[in-house]
């Protein structure tokens, strides 16, 4: 996700620990990239609510990890929550 247009090392920090966390392989981070928009978007719309959340939370870390907000970032959240059915708390 580059959504402002920077690549912060606090943001690829958080993005590097939600992957250890998971546990997610190599070779699974190279088949990801290979997914497109319309694939990854039913893929995240498909899941199910608190996966979704924690979705969410980790948009929201992600781009709050370089101390600023951008409207891009923000806009760009906006989009995924709508688009995804990210439920509201």
């Amino acid at each position: 996700m580059n959504v402002d247009g920077i690549r912060d090392k606090r943001e690829i920090a958080v993005i590097e620990e939600v992957v250890k966390l998971i546990g997610l392989s190599d070779a699974e981070r190279v088949a990801s990239r290979s997914i497109d928009a319309n694939q990854m978007t039913e893929i995240l719309r498909n899941m199910g609510d608190s996966k979704k959340l924690y979705l969410g939370k980790f948009l929201a870390n992600v781009i709050i990890a370089d101390g600023m907000v951008e409207k891009k970032e923000e806009i760009f959240f906006n989009y995924m929550c709508q688009t995804l059915g990210i439920p509201k708390l």
